[in-house]
């Protein structure tokens, strides 16, 4: 996989301003559930330090995300479940913050195996499985939805809205800029070119302490908080554009595969407090993932993946 370019990158969470600017579209409200006075004053800072140098690099997420908001309103009445955004690394033990479309993403693949194996499983009780009922996105500063077709006999994801990468592509070519790389993914392994790069020290002051150890502790907790506050307002938004709601049923539930230790579980909880919707928590039964190298894609939390994408999917069934 060609790596995305460092300027793209997102990986010092005291470089806020360059996470505030490619998620604006989505926030309208910002809604701090603590110390309220202390982040607003943070945001107002951080929104002063947007310039040219900040928005040459990532322009391109930021008018992706500009021509996605409005098409996802067509995600309503589907089953919307959001995933962690790292992943073990296909090629290593190494842990990888990447796009799910990107070939050392170990987390696709299983995604994708499991849809392969539900799939012939129903079919062999006389069934169809409903692959299109199902949307998928990483919870990462990108927001990249994807979901899972069939084509000539094999499983692969593809965008799940291509027009917007496509348009984005576009104004990108007119600019002289690099594009998106590639918008599906088979479980046929290749080189494939990147769409976006970041790392958990955004998010978690864990590991941005690991990562910038001379930098004081309490200043890395504050920003690592205030971009899981700007997260969290973000993908509120894309649920309630959506259409999750509470009362609405299992098609109105916000469905999070992710450890409970790990950075995106907290920034979800709370997205789904913000927006008011119901959380169906995969992690909450994952308990070898607190022990085992491979996190999420351990294969018992696989399982409850499994498990959890057949019981929406039996849900359909039986309410026809």
């Amino acid at each position: 996989m060609r790596y995305v370019p460092t300027g793209r990158t997102l990986t010092n969470p005291l470089l806020a301003e360059r996470l505030l600017y490619i998620l604006e579209p989505f926030l309208d409200d910002i809604y701090f559930p603590s110390k309220s006075k202390q982040y607003k004053k943070m945001l107002e800072d951080i929104r002063g330090k947007i310039d040219a140098y900040t928005k040459g690099p990532l322009e391109i997420y930021r008018i992706y995300h500009e021509k996605l908001l409005p098409r996802i309103a067509s995600w309503k009445n589907n089953f919307l479940i959001f995933t962690t955004g790292v992943s073990v690394d296909q090629a290593s033990s190494q842990i990888v913050c990447i796009d799910p479309f990107g070939d050392r993403f170990k987390l696709s693949d299983l995604i994708l195996n499991i849809f392969h194996e539900l799939y012939d499983e129903w079919l062999g009780r006389g069934n169809e499985f409903p692959l299109n009922k199902f949307i998928f996105t990483s919870v990462a500063p990108v927001v990249w939805p994807y979901k899972i077709v069939k084509v000539d006999g094999k499983f692969q994801m593809e965008h799940r809205e291509k027009k917007s990468t496509e348009e984005t592509n576009e104004l990108m070519i007119e600019k002289g800029k690099r594009t998106f790389g590639d918008i599906v993914r088979t479980l046929e392994s290749d080189f494939r070119l990147g769409n976006y790069k970041f790392s958990e020290a955004m998010f978690n002051s864990r590991s941005a302490k690991i990562l910038y150890p001379d930098k004081e502790e309490n200043l890395l907790e504050a920003y690592t908080t205030f971009n899981r506050y700007i997260m969290a307002n973000a993908f509120a938004t894309v649920m309630r554009k959506a259409g999750l709601k509470k009362h609405k049923g299992l098609l109105g539930t916000l469905h999070l595969y992710a450890k409970r230790t790990g950075y995106a579980y907290p920034i979800m909880e709370l997205a789904a407090r913000i927006a008011e919707v119901e959380l169906n928590d995969f992690g909450k039964s994952m308990r070898n993932t607190l022990m085992s190298k491979e996190g999420e894609c351990d294969k018992s939390a696989i399982n409850i993946l499994k498990g959890g994408i057949n019981t929406l999917a039996m849900e359909l069934y039986e309410t026809r």
